[in-house]
């Protein structure tokens, strides 16, 4: 089983670096985000702005769930874990980008722009991933294929299927 959970935890940071959003569930309620993945350091890191429902989470409780369903980065999933403001004007200068520049009318210089980190363990029981079957199979013997059935792999414990 170790060597299983392993696998999946190697998968998730594989892959959550390619994923162009998620889901952040903060009490409840979900809201759309842009992840930067750093699988070097364990964290995901987001470009948020002061007052919003992530930036209150950050500062409080901390605790979030983000939800994967990113089809380019073959990443479905949710993985809980905290969240936390970051001072670390480097790393915000490193991931800034156009998307971010869209939702700050000052830019990059905007008083309102926070950096926060989620420290993500995709090998916690509670987390989940949906993988189909064939994700098992080496990707240059898969012929190409149209979806198929997926399963519900609890990371710390037994396969539901779908």
């Amino acid at each position: 089983m170790k060597d299983h959970v392993h696998n999946l935890k190697e998968t998730f940071w594989d892959r959550a670096g390619d994923a162009r959003a998620v889901l952040m569930e903060i009490d409840g309620r979900a809201v759309p985000m842009s992840p930067y993945a750093d699988k070097d350091e364990g964290v995901i890191w987001f470009i948020t702005a002061e007052g919003t429902d992530a930036q209150t989470a950050a500062n409080g409780a901390g605790t979030v769930r983000l939800i994967y369903g990113d089809s380019g980065a073959k990443l479905y999933g949710t993985v809980e874990g905290s969240l936390t403001q970051a001072d670390n004007s480097a790393k915000l200068d490193e991931l800034w980008s156009p998307v971010a520049a869209a939702w700050f009318e000052d830019g990059r210089e905007d008083d309102d722009v926070r950096l926060l980190w989620a420290n993500m363990d995709p090998s916690a029981s509670d987390a989940e991933a949906l993988r189909s079957p064939q994700d098992q199979q080496d990707q240059t013997e898969r012929p190409q294929r149209r979806p198929g059935p997926f399963c519900v792999q609890r990371l710390g414990g037994a396969v539901q299927l779908l």
